[in-house]
């Protein structure tokens, strides 16, 4: 990694001291990860990967990517040979092709392949990537074999071998990829796919012994969806299929490659960057961060010599954002975000739901109502279990439950995205929302188009539902461009009411507002706009049964609160 031992010492200390986890144990041979090690390597990578392409991108002088694909990758675990051969892939590609961008996740083994992209999947007859097995772990004297869980076509491979060994199979319980989180079976061996044989098990300390595929054995095959028609994408199958080939069998002994991070950044770099992005002052951002201005500025300017690219423009009253700044910002935000909120989940309780849900305007919404509801109800339910419930913004929902921060979450939009499933809820309607009396609009319904044409409040554009609205203004070719972005929407309401502004928000939200008089509310016509409550979870990642019963109340007290909305009279006869 290019730093001295001490160093790298004192960056792990200040990690874990961070996380309020032990990551390693120090031992004389070097580092052994523990088992929240493990654990955080498995929701770090992603973070890592996601961020790793941004940084790519910006190098590069692209600020956002023309097009995602996705590759998933069965029971893939961390630092296994299926997630380097496709990092690897992935790596050359942005070096070649900025502008596209491969997202790679691991795929448990009954969910369902990728809707746009490519999933490596298990078959009986593979063709080209037939797959050669390891026993991994002390085999001396071994009567048996622990099996992970595997998919059938894989299964019947591992139960054949393990005969041709002379060894009797022994279930473990937990697939390749969840290996770490049981006990490790050091009494007997374990038979594995070398294409999924995890990380830890490649660090040298575990003796690995490679079998001869049997023949006519199980292996892999490339799925590709119905949406990767294009060139590019078409042409990507054999390269996919060729640097996969490289990683099976004797080349899945070798220790796990070390990928080199695109640029010598660090943290710090980024926590300087993305501070005085958000105060548009390095003079600012140097006092949140507790460090003097020049050596901020020292950070800044070795963050951009690494890139290659300008992210700000000096002047005298501060710093603007280049292009490439602002496409940097999100992932940069993102990553550090994320990376605080690892802790909690390395330390888990047994027993503990984790959700998120979308930020309710007031305690009298429609949403603040049905969450205080369901948690009342889930407790009388599960009194011996823990809920831990978060707020946030759509999109920062969505991370938290890919890098498994958390279980599931509610979020305002139906947006396809990889490695998640949206499962909707229910849906509200946006309406407009002016002061009483203020003349703005009329009574009854109004055009999107009459809105566009008066001093609108919007959140920004990271915000649910601005995405309602954009999509909407699409649809009928209207570019809404707010004079104000304000994501708070008890602050944009107080706008509102001081008269001379508008904005949208879902009529639930307003319930309270509305009681307190001083507001008018128009429908929205041409086109209607409607946010949707949506779950989502992982792909193919089943929810526990306390999950399950929460998602269920929520439901269940959505759908009896509108019923209430539409039975009472409207709050306003803008809506009649």
């Amino acid at each position: 990694m290019g730093r001295a031992p001490a160093t790298l010492s004192v960056q792990i200390g200040a990690l874990e001291e961070a996380l309020g986890a032990r990551l390693f144990d120090r031992q004389a041979g070097g580092l052994v990860p523990t088992a929240a090690g493990r654990q955080f390597e498995r929701i770090a990578r992603p973070l890592l990967a996601e961020l790793e392409a941004a940084l790519r991108r910006i190098a590069a002088g692209v600020s956002q990517p023309a097009a995602v694909l996705a590759i998933g990758l069965r029971l893939a675990a961390p630092g296994c040979p299926a997630r380097e051969a496709a990092a690897v892939i992935a790596t050359e590609l942005a070096a070649q092709m900025p502008q596209r961008h491969l997202h790679v996740f691991a795929l448990p083994a009954g969910a369902a392949a990728v809707q746009a992209g490519f999933t490596l999947d298990a078959c009986e007859r593979p063709g080209r990537l037939v797959e050669h097995w390891v026993l991994a772990g002390p085999t001396d004297g071994a009567e048996s074999v622990g099996l992970p869980e595997l998919p059938p076509a894989l299964m019947q491979g591992a139960a054949a071998q393990a005969a041709a060994c002379g060894l009797t199979p022994v279930p473990l319980g937990v697939p390749p990829d969840r290996l770490d989180e049981a006990l490790r079976p050091w009494r007997r061996p374990v038979l594995l796919p070398s294409l999924l044989l995890p990380g830890w098990l490649r660090d040298g300390r575990t003796t690995l012994r490679l079998l001869s595929p049997l023949p006519d054995g199980p292996g892999w095959q490339l799925l590709g969806s119905a949406g990767t028609a294009d060139a590019w994408e078409a042409a990507l199958e054999p390269i996919l299929a060729h640097g996969i080939l490289r990683h099976i069998g004797a080349a899945a002994l070798r220790p796990p490659a070390q990928v080199p991070w695109p640029t010598a950044i660090e943290r710090e770099h980024l926590d300087c960057f993305e501070a005085a992005w958000r105060h548009a002052s390095l003079t600012r951002a140097a006092r949140e961060l507790g460090i003097a201005q020049p050596a901020a500025t020292l950070r800044l300017q070795h963050l951009e010599a690494a890139l290659g690219q300008r992210l700000f423009q000096r002047h005298p009253h501060g710093l603007t954002p280049t292009v490439l700044g602002n496409a940097l910002a999100p992932p940069a935000a993102a990553f550090i975000q994320d990376l605080g909120r690892l802790g909690p989940s390395l330390i888990r309780p047994r027993g503990q739901v984790r959700a998120g849900c979308v930020p309710a305007l007031d305690e009298m919404s429609l949403l603040a109502e049905v969450v205080a509801r369901s948690a009342a109800d889930w407790n009388q339910r599960f009194p011996d279990r823990r809920l831990h419930l978060v707020e946030g913004l759509s999109d920062e929902l969505r991370r938290m439950v890919l890098n498994s921060s958390i279980d599931c979450a509610f979020v305002d939009n139906d947006a396809v995205q990889p490695g998640l499933v949206v499962r909707p809820i229910t849906r509200e309607p946006l309406v407009a929302v002016t002061a009483a009396g203020s003349g703005l609009l009329p009574t009854g319904p109004v055009p999107l188009g009459m809105l566009a044409r008066l001093r609108l409040a919007l959140p920004a554009r990271h915000h649910g539902l601005r995405w309602i609205v954009d999509r909407g203004a699409a649809r009928v070719g209207l570019d809404v461009a707010p004079d104000a972005e304000i994501d708070s929407l008890a602050a944009t309401i107080r706008l509102v009411r001081a008269g001379g502004w508008a904005t949208l928000l879902p009529l639930g939200a307003l319930r309270g507002a509305v009681q307190l008089g001083a507001l008018q509310i128009n429908a929205i016509s041409d086109p209607p706009l409607e946010r949707q409550i949506c779950l989502v979870r992982r792909h193919g990642e089943a929810l526990a049964s306390e999950a399950l019963a929460l998602v269920d109340l929520f439901a269940a007290h959505v759908a009896r609160v509108l019923a209430d909305m539409e039975a009472a009279p409207s709050p306003d006869p803008a809506l009649r």
